[in-house]
């Protein structure tokens, strides 16, 4: 558990999140990691406030940090591939996504991002192939959310034809 001054300054970085303060509640996260570098809590927290700023890179090798030190937090990993996309990590945000589909097995969500960032990565017939793994699932949003992570794809043919089988089984 943290000491007394991490937690206060942690407290205080998710104050000054609250009220849009980003750059000063990213500050306020570097000093409560000053006092306990193992505060996860704390490094995701200065992730989400540098991805708020727009600070995407920063972000992800924030999260990235945090990651390492809580290897199995879903939501956790689910942050770092939002900005791993937003700094355009493709590849990075595709062995993310692998390790999210490991953690919430039995999910559609996590196979329909890895399609959508392998489709990004220029990985296209990967993708396809993580598109065909979520049409299994019984969950109806699983078919328009693989037709959201279509949308804009270069390979329209088989991604297509892979949408509009999602769309019959409906």
């Amino acid at each position: 558990m943290p000491g007394p001054q991490a937690r206060f300054h942690y407290a205080f970085g998710r104050f000054m999140q609250f009220w849009g303060w980003h750059a000063g509640a990213a500050q306020a996260f570097r000093d409560a990691l000053g006092r306990e570098p193992s505060y996860v809590e704390a490094q995701q927290q200065l992730g989400e406030a540098l991805g708020r700023a727009g600070q995407w890179g920063a972000a992800a090798d924030a999260l990235e940090h945090a990651a390492r030190l809580a290897p199995r937090d879903a939501d956790l990993m689910g942050s770092l591939l939002v900005a791993q996309a937003r700094a355009e990590r493709w590849l990075a945000a595709v062995a993310t996504a692998e390790r999210l589909t490991l953690l919430a097995p039995g999910r559609a969500e996590p196979i329909i991002l890895l399609g959508g960032v392998q489709r990004r990565a220029r990985r296209p017939q990967d993708a396809i192939r993580s598109f065909r793994r979520a049409l299994g699932f019984p969950v109806s949003t699983t078919r328009f959310l693989i037709g959201e992570a279509l949308f804009g794809s270069r390979a329209w043919e088989e991604l297509l034809a892979a949408h509009r089988q999602a769309v019959e089984r409906i």
